[in-house]
Order: structure tokens, then sequence, then C-alpha cells
């Protein structure tokens, strides 16, 4: 990563330096491929923590880790989409895109 960019890395070395070390018998890197091909990036934030901490053999600050940067993703990509008030609402689909992180939310909760 230091010597040819963090663009260099794949999705699960790019988890793995988040991670830092695995679980027993589980590099960190191989953790990270087991939950990548087990739930790919767009499906990983559907687990709870308990599920994630099942998943990471009973480490809860891995799960939380890794919780903690889908949520730091989401909020990073309201940003770049314009977040709420830097775009004019001219459509329904426009609602739809500032809601839409928010309503899945809300719903898993219940």
């Amino acid at each position: 990563m230091k010597k040819n960019g963090v663009e260099s890395l794949d999705s699960a070395e790019l988890l793995a330096v988040v991670l830092w070390y695995g679980t027993p018998g589980e590099s960190a890197l191989e953790l990270s491929n087991r939950l990548l091909r087990d739930y790919n990036l767009n499906h990983l934030d559907e687990l709870s923590v308990v599920e994630l901490k099942k998943e990471c053999k009973g480490n809860e600050v891995k799960a939380l880790k890794i919780l903690s940067l889908i949520e730091l993703s989401k909020r990073y990509n309201k940003l770049i989409k314009g977040g709420y008030n830097s775009k004019p609402i001219t459509c329904a689909k426009d609602v739809y895109d500032m809601m839409i992180g928010r309503v899945s939310f809300e719903i898993k909760r219940f």
C-alpha cells in the first residue's frame, strides 16, 4: 500500500487493514476474503452485530469495526452525492436518493 498506493489493494486487503489482525486460526486477510465471499460488500451491512460477531468467531470488536466502516462509507457517500441541502428536490427520485439510507436502517431495526 505504501509503495503502490491504497488504490492497488483489493477489497479484502482493504478490509484486512481495517481489522488489523485475524481471529484464532484465521488471518485478517482470510477473514476478509471469507466475509466478502459469503456476503459481498453490499450485504455485510445486513448482518446484525450478533451475526457479524459470530462470523468473526466471537470477536465483537471486529464486528463493530466492520459495521463502523460501513456506516462511515454510507455517510461519505451521502456527502459525495450532495447531502441533504445542496441539491434542489425536483422529483420523487431526489427524495428517494436522500432518504434511502435512513429508511433502510429504520426498517432493519424492526
